[in-house]
């Protein structure tokens, strides 16, 4: 049994992304804001939506060597994958970050939030996000959560190299590869490098696995069962919960997602890239006028509309053109299925 397919689409991925685009936004728009909420339900209902990032990742492990899989992609393709990554991800990122400059700059002739001084330390800190290497060198985000694109970006770099041999005919290699993949954050605990999510994509790999049938039931539930005890001791069990459970909807859901989720999915990218300069500073700008618990309802409801509004424009105007742009960018062995790709999901995935 695998999962929902609509013209090779695996229809509970578009579902997985909306939701864990929402999760994050909303653990950022209750906990992320200094004391905006007082504790108590309201703000303990986002105490867990940092964890769709782990559902992100899972994607990312899923759809990217699915999509490279259907494309008959050989290391000969490496730099043309790369490109095509460039391109889907970079527009709707530099103008998020044009746009935290933007936001920052008015704070900074509006309010005394940052006491005179420009929203970023140097022009070095600046120019370190073209490459996504900011914590590298010690320099931190303009916009936190730069920090998962710029993981996703490696998880892309070392995918493209590894794909022979996690996807190979060898299937002792497969295994040895992904126990050495598992091991890497035993030997390299920097958060800042691939190898410490490694099994995350991995969950996602593995649904790729069984879902192109290139594995049983009984084997794919042991795979999960490592990866999962793994988790556990590195990350904790809420993530390894979480990590589990999307690989399992990804390779067993059968039903429908709806519009709404559809929607969601659609946006989750730029929803993910808009949410802390629109909601989160919305939210932070309340905080002067002293809302009372009634009015801070209305606060979020209005921080999540504009976001969302932002996030369409976003997509209608920056993400759309470039996800059909990326698309153009064609592997040399392009298999006669993939040769209209399904840009809404072949060329996006996980964060993206």
């Amino acid at each position: 049994m695998s999962a929902t397919k609509t013209s090779d689409r695996v229809e509970i991925v578009d579902a997985l992304r909306g939701v864990a685009a929402l999760a994050v936004c909303w653990f950022h728009f209750t906990q992320g804001v200094g004391e905006f909420l007082p504790e108590g339900l309201l703000k303990k209902s986002g105490a867990y939506g940092f964890l769709g990032v782990q559902v992100f990742f899972v994607v990312s492990g899923f759809v990217i060597p699915f999509t490279l899989a259907k494309s008959s992609y050989t290391p000969r393709d490496y730099f043309r994958f790369i490109a095509r990554r460039i391109v889907r991800l970079d527009p709707p990122y530099f103008v998020s970050l044009a746009l935290v400059l933007l936001v920052g700059f008015a704070l900074m002739h509006l309010t005394n939030s940052h006491a005179g001084r420009p929203p970023f330390q140097s022009y070095t800190q600046l120019a370190l996000h073209i490459g996504y290497i900011n914590a590298l060198f010690g320099y931190e985000w303009l916009n936190p959560i730069y920090w998962t694109l710029a993981i996703e970006f490696q998880y892309y770099l070392f995918l493209g190299l590894l794909f022979p041999l996690l996807f190979g005919s060898n299937k002792a290699l497969r295994i040895t590869t992904a126990l050495v993949l598992c091991a890497l954050p035993y030997l390299n605990q920097n958060h800042s490098l691939v190898f410490w999510y490694f099994p995350w994509f991995l969950f996602g790999v593995y649904a790729c696995y069984f879902n192109r049938k290139e594995i049983g039931r009984p084997e794919y539930i042991v795979a999960l069962a490592v990866l999962g005890v793994f988790s556990i001791k590195l990350y904790g069990l809420p993530e390894a919960g979480v990590l589990t459970a999307t690989s399992l909807l990804i390779s067993f859901y059968r039903g429908k997602i709806g519009r709404v989720l559809s929607f969601f999915g659609m946006i989750s990218y730029s929803l993910y890239l808009t949410h802390a300069p629109i909601g989160c500073t919305f939210i932070n700008l309340s905080n002067h006028f002293e809302p009372g618990y009634a009015d801070k309802l209305v606060v979020l409801f209005l921080a999540a509309a504009l976001t969302i509004s932002a996030s369409y424009l976003m997509f209608r105007f920056v993400e759309k053109p470039a996800l059909n742009l990326a698309s153009r960018i064609r592997y040399r062995r392009f298999a006669p299925a993939q040769a209209k790709p399904d840009t809404a999901q072949s060329a996006s995935a996980g964060l993206s």
